[in-house]
């Protein structure tokens, strides 16, 4: 656990007692950076998230954007940025792959369709020319993407390869997805309000539950060490596209069947079912008590606090009406027959909404968590921030050089991998597979996508950043925003927003 003595102490502060295990579990995976942000947190909330075309703001799976209107129904496009750098140092092609997992359920949880992913990838360089270790790594983090994205049937629609010998030890695999979502079909992802007043079940629905995953979220909190290993490695998730395919086919039924009734959406990532069934509570003011003896697990005996936090793949939770649940089940378990797809999938009923603000979860009939919901999800305690600062460095005179020197350096800087044409990685993706690619990868600045069947409105994306860090903070962040901005600018676009992804130490 990376939780520290004074993490230790505030919580038996704010509980008034010792955490049981699985307490003590739940609060390592969400106050961990990783979950919570708890460093960054004030400066974050510095940064600009509203304006007119914002449909839906910070605070959900997806922030959305207005994009356009058609046939009379006003459309926008949802989008969500994350990294999965870690686990893809550990297992490349599990870890990346799981990245770009998790990264589409957060766009499908809005009712969103995703039509495209994105990447920035972050590999080491093979300084003495004898270490294979970045070589692999590489390969193997593009075979995971192209592998996950593909066999789901959605377009890579851009991204950017980067070398630097500071990722030697620890790449970076960052993605992104875009849906479209009709306005007057956004899903929340919280508990609606209706459930004051009459009974709202929890659904747990997709991939059985197992151990791939435990301890995911303060894994990819801590500093990555040889001696960890074998931990490290459990703690990487497992995909299975195909089995993604199927629940996103499941999911646009969904709507159908819960038509004109309010319900609420999450997907599991970072923390699993003790992660989203409390934001799901706290969105909505409410309180959730599960009971992890309905759970669908793969495997008899798993402990309590590996069912609740396990970061198992391919899952979602839904809150709905009790009246609703029997046709919710039927969808998943009969019409799309997903306990016939994946040993023991399906979906579930594993607990109900409360009216007070507390997480509680029981097992084998005994309550072993018992928890102020805001105290694992709004109020995470924040750590002192540094103030920013610009870097300032005296000017040198800069050396005289001639035309030979030039040429030399240009060309030493050409050859290189950071500067060649990344045709090699994206060549592995699927940028096709809608049907609906104007301009591709590699024929200008930014991919352009027409998303709307019958309609021409067309959408530009770009995907930017550099390796300026170390030398200036301040003008990376700014120069990233520019080069983003320059390339969609650059194929006749209007930019609308900026989403990022942003990995410290």
């Amino acid at each position: 656990m990376t939780l520290s003595k004074s993490d230790h102490q505030e919580i038996e502060a704010i509980i008034g007692r010792k955490p049981s295990k699985i307490e003590e579990t739940i609060f390592d995976t969400m106050w961990s950076e990783h979950c919570s942000y708890k460093s960054t947190k004030p400066v974050l909330k510095t940064l600009p998230t509203k304006g007119s075309e914002v449909t839906l703001g910070v605070g959900e799976d997806s922030g959305i954007i207005h994009f356009t209107e058609h046939e009379g129904r006003r459309y926008g496009i949802a989008v969500s940025h994350e990294s999965h750098n870690h686990p893809s140092q550990i297992l490349p092609v599990e870890g990346a792959a799981t990245g770009v997992g998790g990264v589409v359920r957060d766009v499908y949880c809005m009712g969103a369709e995703v039509f495209g992913v994105l990447n920035s990838l972050h590999f080491g360089v093979n300084e003495d020319g004898n270490s294979s270790h970045v070589e692999e790594i590489e390969a193997g983090v593009i075979e995971g993407v192209s592998e996950y994205g593909n066999a789901l049937g959605v377009p890579m629609l851009g991204g950017e390869t980067l070398y630097h010998p500071s990722y030697n030890d620890n790449c970076l695999v960052n993605v992104a997805a875009l849906g479209l979502i009709a306005e007057d079909d956004i899903v929340h992802s919280y508990v609606p309000k209706e459930a004051a007043t009459e009974p709202f079940d929890v659904i747990l629905f997709g991939k059985s539950t197992d151990a791939t995953g435990f301890g995911g979220a303060s894994f990819s909190s801590a500093i990555l060490d040889v001696e960890d290993e074998v931990q490290n490695m459990g703690a990487v998730q497992v995909h299975d596209p195909f089995l993604k395919r199927v629940l996103a086919e499941a999911i646009k039924e969904l709507p159908k069947v819960l038509k004109g009734i309010p319900w609420g959406f999450k997907d599991l990532g970072a923390g699993g079912i003790s992660c989203a069934a409390p934001e799901l509570a706290i969105g909505g003011g409410f309180g959730i008590k599960l009971n992890l003896d309905n759970v669908n697990v793969a495997i008899e005996g798993l402990p309590p606090e590996v069912i609740a936090c396990s970061e198992t793949q391919e899952r979602f939770c839904v809150v709905v009406p009790r009246t609703a649940t029997a046709s919710v089940i039927k969808l998943f378990n009969e019409d799309f027959e997903m306990p016939n797809l994946y040993h023991k999938a399906g979906a579930a009923v594993i607990g109900e909404v409360t009216t007070d603000d507390r997480f509680v979860i029981t097992y084998k009939g005994e309550a072993i968590c018992d928890l102020p919901v805001a105290a694992i999800t709004t109020e995470v305690k924040a750590e002192r921030t540094a103030e920013p600062r610009v870097i300032q460095r005296e000017g040198a005179e800069a050396p005289r050089v001639d035309i030979a020197q030039v040429q030399a350096l240009a060309i030493a800087q050409l050859a290189q991998k950071f500067n060649a044409s990344k045709r090699y990685v994206y060549r592995n993706f699927d940028n096709a597979v809608r049907g609906d690619t104007v301009v591709y990868p590699g024929e200008a600045d930014a991919v352009v996508v027409t998303p709307i069947e019958g309609c021409d409105a067309a959408v530009a994306v770009s995907m930017d950043s550099n390796i300026y860090g170390e030398a200036d903070p301040y003008v990376s962040g700014a120069a990233a925003v520019a080069e983003a901005v320059r390339n969609v600018v650059a194929v006749g676009a209007r930019p609308i927003t900026v989403t990022d992804c942003l990995n410290y130490g």
